[in-house]
C-alpha cells in the first residue's frame, strides 16, 4: 500500500510529515487530510479569522491532493455565530451528520 505525507499550515506556522501514513489509496488519504483540516482548526480557532491548509504528497514528493478550511468566530465569547459559521467535522466512521 501507498504511503502520503501530510503537510498542514495554519496561524501556527507550517508542519510537515517525515514519516507519512500508510492508506488505501488517494480516497483514504484524502478523507484523511479532510478529518485532519476539521480537528485542527476546531482545535485552534480562539475568535477571529483563520484558514488552514492541508497537502498530500504521494512516495515521490509529487502534490495529490491539497483543501483548505477558513473559518470565522465572533471575538465575544458567549455569543453564539451565525447558523452560516458552525462548522461541524464528520466522525471518524465518515458518516455526515445532517442539521436542520
Amino acid at each position: 500500500m501507498p504511503r502520503y505525507f501530510f503537510e498542514t499550515s495554519g496561524p501556527g506556522g507550517e508542519c510537515r510529515d517525515e514519516e507519512g501514513t500508510i492508506l488505501l489509496d488517494v480516497d483514504a488519504a484524502q478523507r484523511y487530510a479532510r478529518r485532519a483540516l476539521c480537528e485542527i482548526a476546531g482545535d485552534c480557532l480562539k475568535g477571529g479569522h483563520v484558514t488552514f491548509v492541508v497537502r498530500v504528497l504521494d512516495m515521490t514528493g509529487s502534490e495529490v491532493y491539497r483543501a483548505s478550511i477558513a473559518l470565522t468566530e465572533p471575538h465575544k465569547y458567549g455569543s453564539a455565530p451565525h447558523p452560516d459559521q458552525q462548522v461541524h467535522a464528520a466522525p471518524a466512521n465518515d458518516a455526515v451528520e445532517r442539521h436542520p
